[in-house]
């Protein structure tokens, strides 16, 4: 009995320590490039030495200038965990950013969800609000993450991040267009990136010309050669050589016209999926000023329509099928389907009863949201379209407006002048990147006139106390952790930057997979100390982005 109850207490001893051990804490697992006088984590090798070394020299130059001091992590897994918790859990262990300005920002990389998150300390949030950091990792480093070019997505990346804390003026320009409005760091980067991805067009294109001209050559090489008195023999082996060459029977019908095939209804159930994607990222959150929302005639056009065309092709005019029909079909679709959105808002903004610039502005943000990412995806013709867009709304914002009680020409004064004429609530919706206010100023009869926008891109939400859009996410807390038999408990809590009013609301934690234990223990051993930084917080400001 003795011996039973001495082998029960081991049994719970080991499964007591099995289940510790299984407990992670990555902010003491990942190295601390700190300890080595770096600033890039890179323990997978996701990025390489050369890279790693370059993006050192330039993060420590902007330490030294103290701009920021940036923290780079790269890890090819953290399980099931959240990538903002993880940066969460590096940016307090670690507290990156000098302790008096909280100028700390820490990017994290996890391979294998695919994510990339900057998390901002407080003295960063007004030059690096969240809608820069998201409009940074989609159109400067999602284009290479995406082709797996780690080493240029990281470099361009920090690069911007670099050029806009650097240069007021241009984090101003980036602040204040919540539309989408890029300014020459992130431009130049997005044509680096559009002309990356060219590039590997261009070369398959040519590849696949070279082998076309090496077909045809061997071909005419192998060609017999057919005289006027070819006998009956060789004309039945080229005829058994040309029906063993043709599609098979299934894809042909009697008169031996190709038909669409098994490949062509994968592409097109890529394509409805695809459609799906494309139709989420535009739809965004319904306003009160919307000039568009998207309708179930307008989904139906654009799912079913090349798919019905493609049969009548194939089958009522009997036109031989090709996949570039199948593929030219769905492009043609989308673009009829953008073009008559776009047409339809800009008719219907034309028509609006009020006339006012900052009205039509708002109205017009709002409509265009994901004009860049449309742009993107379909640059004929909505390159041009995002062009003369980007004119039309700077033109709107940034003419300058006639004073009042002067009628003269009045001066856009700048980010750092224009905080002595916000008050606290302006100011404190400014920080946390909800609403960007303008600040005109007539130098004649000294009079200002502030004007906000509200940024498109933030997550910032109403606080249910003031009313003021100031109440965002803060940080998570885990109540009770979750295992591989049941799931976990954790709350969120929500604070307002203006009244400090705190909500809380809990979640469900996922249960853990069994393979979450044993992933991303490359990291080294070594304990991350804080003593090599600067002692910078975070609020847990920031954004994140999927590829």
């Amino acid at each position: 009995m003795r011996n039973r109850k001495c082998q029960l207490f081991i049994l719970m001893l080991l499964l007591l320590v099995q289940c510790t051990s299984k407990k992670h804490n990555y902010a003491e697992e990942i190295p601390d490039p700190m300890k080595k006088g770096g600033y890039v984590s890179n323990p997978d090798h996701i990025i390489s030495d050369n890279t790693t070394a370059a993006l050192n020299d330039l993060l420590g130059k902007l330490d030294q200038a103290g701009k920021a001091q940036v923290a780079v992590v790269l890890l090819e897994s953290i399980g099931n965990q959240a990538v903002e918790d993880v940066s969460h859990l590096l940016f307090t262990t670690w507290k990156p950013g000098n302790k008096e300005t909280n100028n700390g920002l820490v990017v994290l990389l996890v391979k294998d969800q695919h994510k990339i998150r900057f998390e901002t300390g407080y003295g960063l949030e007004g030059d690096l609000p969240d809608v820069i950091c998201f409009r940074i990792q989609q159109s400067v480093m999602l284009p290479y993450f995406k082709t797996d070019n780690y080493d240029e997505g990281m470099e361009k990346g920090l690069q911007a991040v670099a050029e806009i804390l650097t240069n007021p003026e241009g984090a101003v320009n980036v602040a204040d267009n919540g539309d989408g409005l890029a300014d020459t760091a992130i431009e130049a980067a997005d044509a680096n990136a559009v002309v990356a991805h060219g590039g590997v067009n261009v070369v398959a294109e040519d590849r696949g010309v070279n082998a076309a001209v090496a077909d045809t050559v061997s071909a005419t090489a192998n060609e017999p050669s057919l005289t006027t008195d070819a006998t009956d023999a060789n004309v039945a082996t080229n005829s058994a050589a040309d029906e063993s060459q043709q599609d098979p029977n299934y894809l042909l019908p009697d008169n031996g016209i190709s038909r669409p095939g098994v490949g062509t209804i994968f592409f097109y159930f890529f394509y409805l999926v695809f459609s799906l994607i494309i139709f989420g990222i535009l739809k965004g959150e319904k306003h009160k000023n919307d000039l568009y929302r998207t309708t179930w005639l307008a989904t139906s056009f654009v799912l079913l329509v090349p798919g019905i065309v493609i049969l009548i092709l194939s089958y009522a005019v009997n036109i031989p099928y090709s996949f570039w029909i199948t593929l030219g079909l769905c492009y043609l679709t989308w673009t009829i389907y953008l073009s008559y959105r776009y047409t339809l808002t800009n008719a219907r903004e034309k028509k609006l009863e009020f006339a006012d610039r900052h009205a039509r502005y708002e109205a017009l943000n709002i409509a265009h949201k994901n004009l860049l990412f449309t742009a993107f995806v379909f640059p004929i013709p909505f390159l041009a379209y995002y062009r003369w867009h980007y004119q039309r709304m700077k033109k709107l914002r940034y003419e300058p407006y006639d004073c009042d009680a002067c009628t003269q020409p009045m001066t856009l004064l700048n980010r750092n002048k224009k905080k002595a004429f916000l008050n606290q609530i302006q100011a404190a919706e400014e920080k946390v990147g909800s609403v960007i206010y303008d600040v005109w100023y007539c130098r004649h009869c000294d009079t200002h006139k502030t004007i906000g926008y509200d940024s498109i891109y933030s997550k910032v939400k109403t606080c249910p106390k003031c009313n003021n859009k100031t109440f965002e996410e803060t940080r998570t807390q885990t109540v009770k952790r979750a295992t591989e038999y049941s799931t976990g408990e954790g709350i969120q809590f929500s604070e307002c930057r203006y009244c400090n009013y705190v909500e809380k609301k809990t979640f469900v934690i996922p249960r853990k997979s069994s393979s979450s234990t044993s992933s991303s223990s490359s990291g080294s051993s070594s304990s991350s100390s804080s003593g090599s930084w600067g002692g910078g917080s975070s609020g847990g400001g920031g954004s994140s982005s999927s590829w």
